[in-house]
């Protein structure tokens, strides 16, 4: 449970800096990137709201909650993966002021959450169904 709990707060933290530095860089883009600057900003504050769900859930053995919030890692980091195919064809400028390095800190800290998680995840259904069991 710790390592889930820490690696949500890294995750947290990292989201909350890349919300900034994207609001930053914001006026420096222009046409479609800037809408999916937009798009990215939303999809980290979303997930920052569900890191503090997951976090209460993980904390207090809640398994719908933990679900939840694995499910939203999964979306989140697919949602990554696809802006980031996404901006390929866009010029180098506007291709770095989305894909900053803390895109990738932050898809690192997601995969290590996802990791966590899950694991902590299947002791929890483990350990219910074995007191189903009895």
């Amino acid at each position: 449970m710790i390592n889930t709990l820490i690696s949500a707060v890294a995750l947290a933290i990292t989201n909350i800096v890349e919300i900034g530095v994207s609001i930053k860089v914001l006026d420096k883009t222009q046409g479609s990137a800037r809408y999916l600057l937009i798009v990215s900003i939303w999809l980290n504050a979303c997930t920052v709201c569900i890191i503090l769900v997951g976090m209460y859930g993980a904390f207090r053995s809640i398994i719908s909650l933990i679900m939840v919030y694995l499910t939203t890692l999964v979306a989140y980091f697919l949602g990554k993966f696809f802006l980031s195919i996404t901006v390929e064809h866009f010029d180098k400028h506007q291709f770095d002021l989305i894909l900053t390095p803390l895109y990738t800190v932050n898809a690192v800290f997601c995969v290590i959450c996802i990791g966590f998680l899950g694991s902590y995840y299947c002791v929890l259904k483990a350990d219910e169904e074995g007191e189903e069991a009895q």
